[in-house]
């Protein structure tokens, strides 16, 4: 009896790893799925890019249109000569009106002397933190009796060196001259003589 021995290896049996094609699979799934929403995705954003430029373009034709129909109108109007000649009359006449305000302001500020321009001088000579309380002014606009109140004893010759350069105390001697303090303020009095006599 014949005995028949093999003498190749084995044949490894293959054993298939269900797990690593499961693995696989998944993956495979994973970008075919993303693949399909990035082209749907840029499909989209392209019919909306169609779409807007398909509105440019016909918002740039009614544009061109109306430019057309304005050019047109443009064309077609012409002033009359009878609007032109009035138009021309109407400058004529604003220009004649502008002179005779200004030479109206002129005569105005020329005018416009005595107390109004004392009481704007006066003003203009106080410092930022001094108040006039009272004054009196006697002949050819000048002061005879000032009195108020300013923030430091410093302001008191300021206000009189103001008055002084705004020929309000022009040729006078200072009679009295008293500063007290009353609170955060200084108080002062200013009286003003002209030879020698109070006006």
């Amino acid at each position: 009896m014949k005995q028949r021995i093999n003498l190749l290896p084995i044949k490894p049996k293959r054993v298939r790893n269900w797990l690593g094609l499961k693995n696989l699979l998944t993956l495979l799934s994973v970008l075919f799925i993303s693949c399909s929403l990035a082209g749907l995705g840029f499909w989209l954003d392209a019919r909306n890019l169609q779409s807007q430029a398909v509105s440019f373009e016909v918002q740039n034709l009614s544009l061109q249109n109306n430019l057309m129909q304005l050019k047109s109108q443009q064309a077609t109007r012409q002033v009359p000569r009878e609007l032109e000649h009035e138009l021309k009359q109407m400058r004529q006449q604003v220009l004649a009106m502008q002179q005779m305000l200004t030479l109206e302001d002129t005569l105005n500020s020329a005018s416009r002397g005595g107390f109004s321009q004392t009481m704007t001088q006066l003003q203009n000579s106080m410092p930022d933190r001094a108040e006039l309380h009272s004054f009196k002014i006697g002949s050819h606009t000048n002061l005879v009796y000032v009195r108020g109140s300013a923030a430091t004893p410093q302001d008191l010759p300021l206000i009189i060196k103001n008055l002084r350069a705004r020929h309000l105390l022009e040729k006078h001697d200072i009679e009295k001259l008293r500063m007290q303090r009353s609170g955060d303020s200084h108080s002062f009095e200013v009286s003003v003589t002209s030879g020698g006599q109070e006006q």
